[in-house]
């Protein structure tokens, strides 16, 4: 796993990358109910348009409708250019778009439930550009646009303020077949068998303001940021006095002055919905994937933080992170391929030391460095000692002789335990043998990342054990 970090800074003549005009064209769409009866609706503005790109996108109904959401299918028109690329996958992904209110329309049996106000599932080329020019499109929210959606009681889609996207994964059911007839429910039916395919699920939460003005993403009426007029609760949920009192997620501060060793920030990001979030799809991409994954993230001027997608090429061993940012943070993913190790590798510290000496880290203090892998191991680097970092990274990484002593030791290590205590617990006694005094706090994460303990070697060296924080 290598990150070839590119951390140049944003310039007056940065320029910003185009994306597409993609054409959102209506298309017929048939229902099947329950009882087997087809609908096929009348649509005079419905089209027949030859794409193999699609988005399905529900909206949530009026109160006694028949059905809890509206679906309106629509083909996807994309421009030639950003489809040149014979190596350009395809992937399902889901768009969903929340509000606090909506949970007062909602019945037990709703589909999605959590607020949802609109998702759309979408069939679309893995292109960052092509992806976030949907997100945009499908964030429309005037009461002209195609996307509006009347919702009522508390809740209005014309008055919102500032919103972000969360990351998440999910699992679609594409089809199923049983092998005896008239089965109702072939999921809690043995005789039945179906498949499902993953995707990204993109959230865009919102809260409205209770007052008029403008759509669309991005700052409306209001404050500009639901967290503005937050009381803190605890770590990362405040309540919004102006959404009556709503608890909400905000931001996380990780430079706020209650932070004074890694145990603390971990405790923090038990608490912190993006965060997880963008592991656990990680999780995901590490079985699924054939090629190295990852995210680097960072916040803005008003402490909202912004995620950003990383992809190695297909069957390799490395990754590229190019970020104009520097970053508070990044994540990735070791897949299952031949030599992929369940902790951390040499190239991921050397990755590390070049985030540093190019300036790409805000606050190396508060830096965090996670990993999750195909072997099921979830991991966290934070730092300790920051002088201590310092010295670790530039006398071991600073130079290629550094580099390749290290890496020697490191993979006889590696070898020599996996082959005595097995694979996992094998590789982590190595790795936390060579960053035994280097000012690095280790974590290991529970399966949903809601959980972070510290780890580290004990005095003889074969034993693994929890480490306190002072």
């Amino acid at each position: 796993m290598a990150f070839l970090i590119s951390c140049s800074q944003t310039s007056p003549g940065h320029e910003e990358v185009e994306l597409p005009d993609i054409n959102f064209e209506k298309s017929p769409i048939t229902y099947v109910r329950p009882t087997g009866e087809i609908i096929n609706p009348a649509d005079e503005h419905a089209k027949d348009v030859s794409s193999p790109f699609l988005c399905l996108v529900n909206t949530l109904a009026n109160e006694g409708e028949e059905w809890a959401y509206n679906t309106e299918k629509y083909s996807l028109e994309i421009p030639d250019e950003y489809l040149d690329d014979p190596n350009l996958e395809t992937r399902d992904i889901v768009f969903r778009i929340a509000a606090q209110n909506a949970h007062l329309r909602e019945s037990a049996d709703d589909h999605e439930g959590g607020g949802i106000v609109r998702f759309a599932r979408c069939k679309l080329p893995d292109s960052p550009a092509i992806i976030v020019a949907v997100e945009k499109k499908l964030g429309e929210f005037d009461q002209d646009s195609w996307m509006y959606a009347e919702v009522k009681d508390k809740d209005t889609n014309e008055k919102q303020f500032m919103g972000d996207w969360v990351y998440m994964c999910t699992a679609v059911i594409d089809h199923f077949w049983c092998d005896r007839p008239n089965v109702p429910d072939p999921y809690n039916d043995s005789g039945c068998t179906y498949s499902h395919s993953t995707c990204t699920t993109y959230s865009w939460v919102y809260v409205d303001d209770g007052g008029g003005g403008g759509g669309g993403i991005g700052a409306g009426s209001g404050d500009g940021d639901p967290c503005a007029a937050c009381n803190p609760d605890g770590a990362g949920i405040c309540t919004n006095q102006e959404s009556g009192g709503v608890p909400q997620s905000c931001a996380i501060d990780f430079n706020i002055s209650v932070i004074t060793n890694p145990c603390q920030l971990a405790e923090l990001l038990e608490e912190d919905g993006f965060f997880k979030s963008y592991m656990l799809s990680l999780v995901n991409e590490a079985n699924t994937k054939n090629r190295e994954t990852g995210w680097t993230f960072y916040k803005d001027g008003n402490g909202n933080p912004h995620y950003q997608y990383h992809q190695g090429p297909v069957g390799g061993e490395d990754m590229y992170f190019n970020s104009p940012h520097s970053v508070d943070g990044a994540m990735h993913q070791h897949y299952n391929f031949p030599g992929a190790l369940s902790v951390f590798s040499t190239t991921d510290l050397e990755a590390l030391y070049g985030m540093y000496n190019a300036g790409g880290i805000n606050n190396l203090g508060t830096f965090t460095y996670g990993l999750v892998t195909f072997f099921g191991t979830r991991y966290m680097l934070a730092v300790d000692d920051e002088q201590a970092v310092i010295n670790f990274l530039t006398t071991k990484f600073s130079t290629q002789a550094q580099v390749d002593s290290f890496s020697g030791l490191y993979t006889f290590l590696l070898d020599n335990y996996a082959d005595i205590y097995g694979k996992v617990v094998g590789e982590q006694l190595a790795f936390l043998e060579m960053i035994e005094g280097s000012g690095f706090k280790f974590f290991e994460a529970n399966p949903n990342f809601t959980s972070w303990t510290a780890k580290r070697l004990h005095s003889n060296g074969t034993t693994i054990v929890n480490d306190n924080c002072n």
